[in-house]
């Protein structure tokens, strides 16, 4: 049954809008694209200058349908890993503990979502960040790590910090056309193992709900966001504002939108020759992931022992 969320209220703008950019420009540095920053001599200390210098004109254009796409799946992994993406994550462990008969645990007292797939070099290291897949079995054979990592976009990874024990849960993005996650089509050539997805669907109600689409006897717990959603629409803007850089260079001109947008734009303008490396890294220093991130108080439904074999 649809159950809609009620989304946190933003109170860092800082953050928020450079989770948005570090977001779109971790997707261009680390995705496997068309005309992709790594075929660059100097990659991976390239510049936006070097890159511009090289792609085809009105290229970003068209690659900005692929960007909404790869690059929310970068934005939903920095978002779910703050406070104020809380709410999604607690509704998400609540509806697969329901749907998968899982049990609670208090020694899975942390979590952290991280990227998967073959096509992200993001996704190099993750095999060493869990231990166990969940569920353990489905369908008729047991998960192959390799295959389930390269065949997925993202890895909620729980963890057990006294004993060091964590579990990897993994679930698909579409940030084009969410409504493909509620036929069976989508799921088709997806891992069993992906038992929920994040998504973005045409509507102008500006929700966010959580819901359960039965493939095949198998749940897949899926959150959508509608597409005038505020996270939504601002990625957007930043696509748009990206799109905007590249046509027209640093000296492109922005119409004022919020005092904190501008000042990540200006940084961007400043450092068009520097590499892409450290505007990422100035941008993580304002992402607001502190201690409070995966902190279970005991009334969240983390599963120690998974669906029966």
């Amino acid at each position: 049954m649809r159950k809609y969320l009620n989304s946190s209220i933003i109170t860092g703008h800082k953050s928020y809008w450079a989770t948005h950019f570090c977001s779109f420009f971790e997707c261009l540095h680390y995705h496997t694209l068309e005309e992709s920053p790594n075929k660059l001599r100097n990659y991976p200390n390239w510049t936006l200058s070097d890159y511009r210098g090289h792609i085809p004109n009105n290229f970003f254009h068209f690659l900005k349908r692929w960007v909404r796409n790869w690059g929310f799946q970068y934005f939903m992994v920095n978002y779910l890993n703050q406070k104020v993406g809380n709410y999604i994550v607690e509704e998400l462990l609540d509806k697969l503990s329901y749907e998968f008969g899982a049990h609670f645990s208090r020694d899975l007292d942390k979590y952290w979502f991280y990227v998967s797939g073959g096509d992200s070099k993001l996704s190099d290291d993750l095999s060493g960040r869990f231990d166990s897949i969940f569920p353990k079995k489905a369908g008729l054979l047991p998960p192959e790590m390799k295959t389930v990592i390269r065949n997925s976009d993202l890895c909620l990874v729980l963890k057990n910090t006294k004993e060091n024990v964590n579990v990897g849960i993994f679930g698909e993005v579409e940030g084009n056309k969410g409504y493909k996650l509620t036929t069976n089509t989508f799921w088709n050539n997806k891992s069993d193992y992906c038992v929920f997805a994040i998504g973005v669907e045409k509507g102008s109600s500006k929700e966010c709900y959580i819901d359960v689409f039965d493939y095949n006897g198998a749940p897949k717990v899926n959150i959508i966001f509608e597409a005038d959603h505020y996270v939504v629409r601002d990625f957007h803007i930043v696509l748009g504002a990206m799109e905007n850089l590249f046509q027209n260079g640093p000296r492109a001109h922005f119409d004022p939108l919020e005092e904190e947008f501008g000042f990540f734009i200006n940084r961007i303008k400043m450092n068009w020759d520097q590499p892409v490396s450290d505007i990422v890294d100035f941008f993580y220093k304002f992402i607001d992931y502190n201690d409070y991130i995966g902190e279970v108080d005991g009334t969240l439904p983390f599963m120690s022992s998974i669906q029966p074999d």
